[in-house]
């Protein structure tokens, strides 16, 4: 979904572009808006998936001990 709404941002940057060379600040005005708000969403997606890859990594360090416990636990 991330990239998909980043393929938007990127074509909305060039339809800006292009507006603004037509003289169409009006268009460039509402494509822009919506770059804004994309980009927005973008970074949520982006933050959001850093903060899983951590709690991802948390949990697979609390599994690691786990186990290395588990098998000092057996041995005992």
């Amino acid at each position: 979904k991330r990239d998909e709404y980043q393929t938007k941002a990127t074509q909305l940057d060039h339809n800006i572009d292009i507006f603004l060379t037509e003289g169409n600040e009006s268009l460039a005005v509402a494509a822009q808006a919506k770059l804004n708000s994309t980009q927005r969403t973008v970074a949520s997606y982006d933050q959001q998936l850093q903060q899983l890859e951590q709690e991802y990594d948390s949990l697979r360090n609390a599994k690691l001990k786990l186990e290395a416990k588990l098998a000092t636990t057996k041995q005992e």
